[in-house]
């Protein structure tokens, strides 16, 4: 019988549900025949059970499975190796057959590679030719990348470098709330895959309220945003929070779910703080997640052409941000007293539209953890 990949995706999330509550009965009611029908999907998400009871006995499974060229099985082992690199096997032999497997997320991720190791005409012919992929065909458009309809031959693999964190260093402009820029952090590629991530799932932008402690729509903030919870596709996102996490010294378990803001003409976002007020009747429920937001991220992945500056009016800060440049401060100090320096605003866009990634980042663990969980990371 034929199982529609949203029936299979519904039932393999209930199937992580109820292994994540301990449910044991009702997961093999739907699990085992899933498994029992060898479907790709069914077996990745017993590697992910394995992985959380016994990471060697995971490892030994996805290595059986990559051997046979499973279905996104070598893409998943090279992943899980480059983001543990203290595992001795090398990502690129299993990125390289999940790559000539013809699977779309390899093909990305082998473009962003070669974009983060200075290969930028390597990654064009990457995604050139493979624009039958629609998802490739979407990215190399807003690139800009014209084929100038030639027929491109498809590369072959290079081995590739983890992308580092290293040639960045912040630049501080004020210590009071410890703001500082690092200018091209993120590249062109990684700007444009995170826009084209959010575009399709945009809405009105929420905010904290102070009194109940639940998201609301509020005229202080007029622009769009999407959240950016990370899949198995998301290599590409999952790699930014690392670099940003290393970055900024917090650990990457203390940030909450990165968000993509997008602000068209006469969008704003009024003078606001990000820390939680202990004054404030909601705070106790925000606080229950990681509890104080301490520090603020922002990456500008396009300014727009006239207003849309970062303020901090009590410092006198203006950034008016360029594509790549990330902004990060502190809410609160050491001792965790808020920073009434940190009130800031995002100034009415006047002409053009500008996008940002949003990161907080609190001071404990919050429940992004467990999607890191999921995904072995």
């Amino acid at each position: 019988m034929h199982i529609k990949n949203e029936d299979i995706n519904k039932q393999l999330r209930l199937c992580r549900q109820y292994f994540a509550s301990g449910e044991m009965n009702e997961l093999n009611e739907i699990f085992l025949p899933l498994l029992d029908k060898g479907l790709p999907e069914a077996l990745l998400t017993k590697v992910d059970f394995l992985m959380q009871q016994d990471p060697d006995q995971g490892i030994r499974y996805l290595l059986h499975l990559a051997k046979k060229n499973t279905p996104m099985a070598n893409y998943k082992m090279a992943m899980l190796l480059y983001f543990h690199p203290e595992l001795t096997l090398n990502f690129n032999t299993f990125l390289k057959q999940a790559y000539l497997l013809q699977e779309v997320p390899a093909i990305s991720v082998c473009a962003y590679l070669a974009y983060a190791n200075q290969h930028t005409e390597l990654a064009q012919q990457i995604l050139l030719s493979h624009s039958e992929f629609e998802e490739i065909n979407e990215l190399t458009s807003m690139l800009g990348i014209d084929s100038n309809n030639a027929k491109i031959k498809k590369p072959s693999y290079q081995t590739f470098k983890r992308s580092e964190n290293s040639q960045h260093s912040l630049h501080y402009h004020n210590n009071d709330i410890s703001l500082a820029t690092v200018n091209n952090f993120l590249n062109e590629f990684e700007c444009m895959w995170l826009k084209l991530k959010a575009q399709k799932s945009l809405k009105p932008s929420m905010v904290v309220d102070a009194k109940s402690g639940e998201k609301i729509q509020s005229s202080v903030r007029t622009n769009q945003f999407s959240q950016l919870i990370p899949t198995i596709s998301d290599w590409v996102l999952l790699d930014i929070e690392q670099r940003i996490a290393k970055l900024i010294q917090l650990p990457v378990t203390h940030g909450e779910v990165s968000n993509i803001l997008y602000y068209q003409k006469g969008d704003e976002y009024k003078p606001h703080y990000d820390f939680f007020h202990p004054k404030d009747p909601g705070s106790s429920l925000a606080l229950q997640d990681g509890g104080q937001r301490i520090r603020t991220v922002l990456c500008y992945l396009s300014p727009a052409k006239e207003g849309g500056e970062t303020y901090f009016p009590r410092i006198s800060e203006k950034i008016a941000g360029h594509t790549g440049q990330l902004i990060v401060f502190d809410n609160v100090n050491k001792q965790l007293a808020l920073l009434p320096p940190s009130l800031h605003q995002s100034l009415p866009v006047t002409l053009g539209e500008k996008w940002i990634l949003s990161k907080w980042y609190r001071f404990n663990e919050t429940s992004y953890k467990a999607n890191l969980v999921e995904l072995n990371l």
